[in-house]
């Protein structure tokens, strides 16, 4: 009953860019409906009426649920072909070798190796490692100066 969309596309969009929980809650209670919430990224369906209190509870059940997967998968440290990224320390080591990076280069090289194997976009970049895509595309060449540029492939010549 969305203006634009409907509750299934939302949750799609959602799902897409987000693992936070998504508990549809409707007056449809077809089991169709039901199955397509729930295929379509829902973790919960709660139809109308309902008791706050079962609400609370599925809310309850939805943030414990996210609490062990975050706890499951989370890990501090990447390593990609022999190179090793510590988010908590900020430390960057191959060999034993530690890496002086600045903050900037560090986020940079975090966000490449969270994300092996994809392709990022500079809208991507700009918005995860420098905060904004408000930037421009020029302001993300600029700022990843000849410093960074050569600090990073330093690193991946070693690797």
């Amino acid at each position: 009953m969305l203006p634009k969309l409907d509750g299934l596309e939302v949750c799609r969009r959602v799902r897409k860019e987000s693992l936070v929980p998504i508990i549809i809650m409707t007056a449809r209670d077809y089991i169709g409906d039901k199955i397509a919430g729930l295929d379509g990224g829902a973790d919960d369906y709660i139809t109308k009426p309902f008791e706050i209190e079962e609400l609370l509870a599925r809310v309850r059940v939805a943030l414990r649920h996210k609490k062990n997967i975050e706890s499951q998968t989370s890990s501090h440290v990447y390593r990609v072909n022999g190179l090793s990224l510590d988010i908590e320390k900020r430390v960057v080591e191959r060999d034993g070798q530690t890496f002086p990076l600045t903050q900037r280069e560090f986020d940079l090289l975090a966000e490449l190796m969270k994300n092996e194997g994809k392709v990022l976009t500079r809208d991507k970049l700009l918005s995860d490692v420098w905060d904004t895509v408000s930037w421009g595309r020029q302001t993300l060449s600029m700022s990843i100066s000849d410093t960074c540029a050569t600090k990073l492939m330093t690193i991946r010549n070693k690797v």
